[in-house]
């Protein structure tokens, strides 16, 4: 149950805002296309791409940690830090590497 919270605090801080409509919107225009392009992953062996089911604005240091644990995220668009989430039907505390974030903050 404290690990719940913890997430759900960390989260609350560290996830700003929905972006998808505006990142989609933007990945279709080639002026920004290769900024955004990390957050489209790259193929596996069977030539399957990873699938974003939503993007968020979070903050640098989650975008470092989120990063760090193999998610797709642009560290630097405009100033802003992109997560492409790769999961949906939960919320966002709920999400393996946020569990696996604050486990590691809390064994420290």
């Amino acid at each position: 149950m404290e690990n719940e919270q913890e997430r759900e605090k960390l989260v609350k801080r560290e996830v700003l805002c929905e972006v998808s409509q505006l990142v989609q919107e933007l990945m279709g225009q080639d002026k920004y296309f290769d900024d955004l392009s990390e957050l489209l992953g790259e193929e596996d062996k069977d030539g399957n791409m990873p699938e974003v089911f939503e993007y968020r604005l979070v903050t640098p240091w989650l975008g470092e940690k989120l990063k760090a644990h193999g998610e797709l995220v642009v560290t630097d668009f405009l100033n802003l830090v992109i997560w492409g989430r790769q999961t949906t039907g939960q919320p966002i505390y709920a999400d393996g590497v946020i569990g696996n974030i604050v486990k590691k903050i809390l064994t420290q």
